[in-house]
Order: structure tokens, then C-alpha cells, then sequence
């Protein structure tokens, strides 16, 4: 059972705290922040930490940034918060200015003002400087054109700048995060100001970026484009590649803490090592991979809270996210991947079974392997076609009570990310088995729900066969029957059970827990005398006999003694039985003699109408190309005529008023009423495959159809 304050341990050795180790990067990130440092007083720097998207370079900046302290003065741009070449120059200077201005010197509120200034000479001339080897000349050009328009030279204005910045006590170091982001005319700009509109002294330009999309934008030749970048770039520094084990601790790092916020099922620790080696591990390359899939896990979490297994969930996560594509393919493949073999919708052929197997696993490319791990380990019903019959699969009721991916409902369940009106929570169900050992307790937590609710609750109870707690079997029992009026005696649908047959199916297997069978025996005797309904009573010798629970001498001594109960029972009592035609039909061939009496009770009306009701049947057909089944009601009308005579029963039944004119009348008794009236004139339905059955004729005959 699920316990969503349970402390999840996903790792034998010590968690490593990221914002203490950080991939073991803080030495590295150490020796950068001393090379800065030590230029104070210098010519302009740039420095290049360079690695590809993921690696971690915004990561090793805030690193840097931190063993940096305050023995340098730091400031930030990201261009890419900034659309369109025209911006970046004049953004540049405006988010430089604006930083220094938070600056507690007067001296760095001065160069703010400076630098504003100056950036104003840029606001319109970005985005009309051409790159190649001819932009030097073009800047001059562009540079005497801002001269010409001003009141103060360009060339006299940065000189007073680069005064002020070598009279700073601290080096300057501005941070270009996000370069690799941009468009390849805003990643020519960036460079341009670098190299030519921002080099003053005791600055250091500190760059991270994926070097092969900056050269290929700097000239469509890469080898070109590398060499220019290495003009601009006097000194690079490569991320350092992390490794699986430090890659390892940061994601169990996150997992652990995303679980300490949020609810979940325990983790399965016999299934969990399978899946993280086997699907999730391999799909975490880089920091960033890491953080992609840990970050989205909180919301899933509180969505699904324990409705899914959480080591599934963690799973089939990491397909989605880093796997998209194939994430998609699976949604389409969900019948395929959550339904034995033989029950396939259609039975598709097998190359076509083949086909979509190898459309999946292509989607995954070098990860093809981890979406066949995934269909053997989280979808065992693929095991048909993958080939491997002997993997350990469990029951489908015992997927569905663990909650496991594999079963149609929990999958359906996580691709909602919500239960569907009604559904009942795994908690919840949980909580009813714990009221078990209660028969009052227990027998709230069903009826309270509405017959629908309480079916769906009882359904779920099915899963738990075999770990049912010992001490609620015997009040279990009872506390179902006591809702037998309550279950829906027909069936929803076509191919659904009804709510009787779900209670029964559960209490088979309460009983069939009860060890030793004679324990199982004398517990049945116990029940029985506690029900309130003869129905149910009359239902758990039936069940107890047929499952052999009981020898058949039992069962007749039993069924002798409830038919007296019975005889003698108020009509009050007998309208709220479920199987009342069945329980009359039973006495009154059991006890002929007191048959006249014993009908008696049905010239009042409402107790007729119950046994109407009673024997009113439900079923389902399909006609021709109907995408809808058509619902057909009967009656047992031979039946009827064992109990009450053909000739006494026919003018019983014309006795009774028009359904429309009693009032409040439920609709099923009307439908029962009026089926009557009809199976009275002679008129029987078709039968199951449309085929007229053969009349009757009634005592009193009316040819009407």
C-alpha cells in the first residue's frame, strides 16, 4: 500500500548534495576565477568556455562567479533576452550602464553615465555593419559618420571611458551567457561589440557558447569561422565532459529531493534498479538532460500521486521527455502495449504487429535499445512479439493493485494525468481494506459511493486478491451483502459485468483466502444467519456450493431453513428483495402445500411489482453495421407461469394499472409492467439473433402485436 510520507532512498551510497559537489567542476571553476582575478589594471580579455548545448557552461559561469566573490566587479548579459540584431549593441550598454548604477562608488554611477552615453551612439547603426573581412574598414567608415553627427567625438568619449575603467580598483568581468542561442546575424553582432565596440582596458569578456554554431555563423566556412573566432578569443576553455557517476549523483540528487515535496507510491526496489540502469540512465548524457527530466517531475507527481507505480512513472517519464517522439508513438501503440497478445483488438496481422514494433524502435535512433527495454520491462505483453516468453509478467490483477504501467487503466490514467469522474483513488481503496476488520465501517465506505461508485470501489478490491487482511474477510462478506440491494443486477454494457456479479467475484475470493477449508466452512455458517437480505443469503450458499466451500448436505439444510424464513416473511420485507422471483419460484416448489398462501402476499400490487422487476433481464445486440449495441429487456415469463398458473397470472396482470398512471414509478418496474402487458396478449420478443420466438398462447388471447 502506498505511503506518501515514506522516506524514498533510491541509492545504497551516500546522495551528494548539488549545490555542494556540482559534477566535481568547483576545482576547475577555481583555477578560471583566479586567472580573471589576476589581470586587474590590463587590457581588455575574452575568454571562451566552450562546450555543446547540456554540457553546463551556465552552470561553470555561476561556479565562477561564485569563487570570484567580490574581488571583481561582475555583470551579466544574455543577448538572448533581447529579439533582433538592432538591439543587441545599444542593449548591451544600456544593461551595463544600468548594472554599474547599482554600484555603491561614485566612480561606478560616473562610468554608468559614460557608458550610457556612449551607447547612444550605437542605437542606430547596429545591424548595418556586414561581416567579413572588410568590417574593420566599414566600422571606421560608420564611426566617422557618428563623429560628424555628434557634439563630442566617439573617439574622446571612450577615451574617458577606458580612464575611468583603469582607475577601478576591481577588473570588470562581463558575462555572455547564451550566444549558441541566437541567430547567426545576432551571434555577428555579439562578436563585432567584443571586438571592436566594447574592448576597453581592465575589462574581461567571459563567453560561453557552442564553438561549432559560432564559427559556421561568423562564415559559412567552419574552418574560416574557427580561425576568425580565434581572434577574437585570446584564451578557451573547454566544459569539462562530466562523468556517468557524477551524472549518476546529480539525477538521484533531484529525484530525491523532487520526492521529498511530493506524493508517490513506495518505490518498488526489486523493479527500480532495472529501470534506472536499463531506461533512464542511459538517457541521461549531460547536466542539462538532468535537469530537463527532474524538473518536470513535481507536476507529474501531484497529478498522479500514487495512481501510478512510482518507479513506472519515473520510467516512462524519461521516455517522454527525452524521447518525445517515441513518447507519441507509444500513446498511438497503447493497446498493443497494455494487452496480451491474444486479445488484441482485431488481431492484426503480423506483419503489420512487426511493422509498428520497428516503427518505435526506429524513432529512438541510437536509443533504440532503451525502447525495447522499456517494452520488456514496462509492457511485458510485447514479450508475444519481442520474443522473450519467459519474462515474468505477474497477473493482470496483480499489475492493476500495484499499480504498474502495463495495466490498460493505470496507462490510460497517466496519459490523462486525471481520474475520470467517479474513478476511485488508490488511497481510498486502501483505506476501505483498513475499515475491512469493521463491518459497519466497511459497509459505509461501499454504500456511500452509489451503486456505480461502490461497483468501481469493489473492482478494485478484486486486484487485492490473496492480501486481503486476514481479520476483515469475515466482516468483508458480510458488509457486501448487507449492500446486495444496492448492486445494479444489470449489465452496463454488453461486454460488462453486472454489479452482482462484480460483489460475488469478490466475495469468492474473501472465502477462497480463508484457510483451512473448514475454518472457510464454519465462517459461511456464521455469515449467513447475520444477513438482512434472503437474497444474499440465498447467493452465498449458492456461490459456497458451487465452489465446493460447503458439501451438498449443508447446502440442502441450509436452503430448507432459509425457504421457511422466507415463507413466513412480511410483504414489506420481500418487496426489497433483489431476486424475489427466484426466491419464490425456489419456495414455493419446495413447499407446494402452502403455496396458495404464500401468494396471497402478491394481490397487493407493489410486491407484484417487485417480482416484475426481479425478473426483468437485460441483454445487448449488435444489428447489422450498428456501431451501437441495441438493449433488449425480457422477462422469464415461463417462470412466472411454474409460480402463479398461465391462466391466474395473465388476469393478475391485466388487473394491473397503466405504468403511466402510478406515480413516482421507477422506470425499470414501468419497462417491467409493461413487458408484461405484451408477454400477456402472446406477444414474445426476438431472440438473441433477431428471430421471432415461438407465441404462447395465453389463457385470454388478444391478437394485437
Amino acid at each position: 500500500m502506498s505511503g506518501n510520507s515514506v522516506a524514498i532512498s533510491f541509492s545504497d551510497s551516500p546522495i551528494l548534495s548539488a549545490d555542494e559537489d556540482r559534477l566535481h567542476r568547483k576545482p576547475y571553476a577555481h583555477h578560471l576565477a583566479e586567472f580573471l582575478c589576476n589581470n586587474v589594471g590590463k587590457d581588455s580579455l575574452v575568454m571562451a568556455i566552450q562546450g555543446p548545448w547540456g554540457s553546463g557552461k551556465t552552470s561553470l559561469l555561476n561556479l565562477i562567479a561564485e569563487e570570484i566573490g567580490d574581488r571583481t566587479i561582475i555583470l551579466r548579459f544574455n543577448p538572448w533576452l533581447f529579439s533582433g540584431s538592432e538591439q543587441l549593441v545599444s542593449q548591451f550598454f544600456v544593461e551595463v550602464s544600468s548594472q554599474l548604477q547599482h554600484g555603491d562608488q561614485a566612480a561606478l554611477k560616473k562610468l554608468a553615465e559614460a557608458i550610457a552615453k556612449y551607447g547612444d551612439y550605437f542605437a542606430n547603426l547596429t545591424g548595418k555593419i556586414p561581416h567579413g573581412a572588410w568590417f574593420q574598414f566599414v566600422f571606421k567608415v560608420f564611426s566617422f559618420y557618428i563623429l560628424s553627427k555628434s557634439n563630442q567625438p566617439a573617439s574622446e568619449l571612450k577615451r574617458g571611458i577606458e580612464a575611468q575603467f583603469v582607475a577601478l580598483e576591481k577588473r570588470v568581468v562581463i558575462f555572455v551567457d547564451d550566444l549558441d542561442r541566437m541567430r547567426d546575424e545576432e551571434i555577428r553582432e555579439i562578436v563585432r561589440l567584443v571586438r571592436l565596440v566594447g574592448n576597453f582596458p581592465n575589462v574581461s569578456y567571459v563567453l560561453a557558447y557552442d564553438q561549432s554554431k559560432v564559427a559556421s555563423a561568423l562564415d559559412s566556412n567552419l574552418d574560416v569561422g574557427r580561425a576568425f573566432l580565434e581572434k577574437i578569443v585570446q584564451v578557451a576553455y573547454e566544459v569539462p565532459r562530466p562523468g556517468q557517476e557524477d551524472l549518476d549523483t546529480l539525477c538521484i540528487d533531484a529525484l530525491g529531493a523532487c520526492h521529498e515535496m511530493t506524493p508517490h507510491r513506495d518505490l518498488d526496489e526489486k523493479e527500480w534498479p532495472n529501470l534506472w540502469h536499463s531506461i533512464i540512465r542511459p538517457l541521461m548524457k549531460t547536466p542539462r538532460d538532468v535537469r530537463r527530466y527532474t524538473i518536470s517531475l513535481p507536476a507529474i507527481l501531484n497529478s498522479v500521486a500514487d495512481e501510478v507505480a512510482l518507479a513506472d512513472l519515473l520510467a516512462i517519464e524519461a521516455i517522454r521527455i527525452m524521447l518525445p517522439k517515441s513518447f507519441q508513438h507509444m500513446v498511438m501503440m497503447q493497446d498493443f502495449l497494455t494487452t496480451e497478445r491474444q486479445n488484441w483488438r482485431g488481431q492484426p496481422p503480423e506483419a503489420s504487429v512487426k511493422m509498428a514494433f520497428d516503427e518505435l524502435f526506429a524513432t529512438g535512433g541510437e536509443h533504440s535499445e532503451v525502447l525495447r527495454e522499456a517494452c520488456r520491462r514496462l509492457f511485458p505483453a510485447t514479450q508475444a512479439y519481442l520474443g522473450n516468453r519467459h519474462f515474468a509478467a505477474g497477473t493482470y490483477q496483480e499489475r492493476e493493485r500495484d499499480r504498474r504501467i502495463s495495466a490498460p487503466e493505470v496507462f490510460s490514467f497517466y496519459l490523462r494525468h486525471a481520474l475520470s469522474d467517479g474513478d476511485i483513488r488508490t488511497h481510498e481503496v486502501e483505506e476501505a481494506l483498513r475499515s475491512m476488520g469493521d463491518r459497519d465501517a466497511f459497509s459505509m465506505a461501499l454504500r456511500g459511493r452509489g451503486p456505480e461508485g461502490m461497483e468501481k470501489l469493489i473492482v478494485r478490491i478484486e486486484a487485492y486478491e490473496g492480501i486481503y487482511p486476514e481479520k476483515g474477510i469475515e466482516p468483508g462478506v458480510g458488509a457486501i451483502f448487507d449492500c446486495y440491494d444496492q448492486f445494479r443486477q444489470e449489465r452496463p454494457g454488453m461486454y460488462q459485468n453486472s454489479g452482482i456479479t462484480k460483489a460475488t467475484r469478490v466475495i469468492y475470493r474473501l472465502l477462497k483466502q480463508l484457510e483451512p477449508p473448514e475454518e472457510r466452512a464454519a465462517a459461511i455458517l456464521r455469515i449467513i444467519p447475520t444477513l438482512k437480505w434472503h437474497s444474499a443469503a440465498h447467493e452465498l450458499i449458492r456461490l459456497s456450493k458451487g465452489h465446493e466451500f460447503i458439501p451438498e448436505d449443508l447446502e440442502k439444510e441450509l436452503l430448507s431453513s432459509l425457504y421457511l424464513r422466507i415463507l413466513d416473511e412480511s410483504a414489506e420485507h420481500l418487496r426489497g428483495e433483489r431476486d424475489l422471483l427466484w426466491l419464490s419460484s425456489a419456495v414455493v416448489q419446495a413447499h407446494p402445500e402452502e403455496k396458495a398462501r404464500f401468494l396471497e402476499k402478491f394481490e397487493e400490487n407493489p410486491l407484484f411489482f417487485s417480482m416484475l422487476r426481479s425478473g426483468l433481464s437485460q441483454g445487448h445486440r449488435h444489428s447489422g453495421d450498428n456501431l451501437y449495441s441495441e438493449v433488449i429487456h425480457s422477462l422469464p415469463w415461463e417462470s412466472f407461469v411454474e409460480i402463479f398458473g398461465e391462466e391466474h397470472l395473465v388476469q393478475r396482470i391485466n388487473r394491473l394499472p397503466a405504468s403511466e398512471s402510478i406515480p413516482n414509478i421507477e422506470p425499470l418496474v414501468a419497462t417491467a409492467i409493461d413487458l408484461a402487458k405484451k408477454y400477456a396478449t402472446g406477444w414474445r420478443p426476438d431472440d438473441f439473433f433477431g428471430r421471432r420466438q415461438a407465441r404462447t398462447a395465453p389463457a385470454v388471447v388478444n391478437e394485437q402485436e
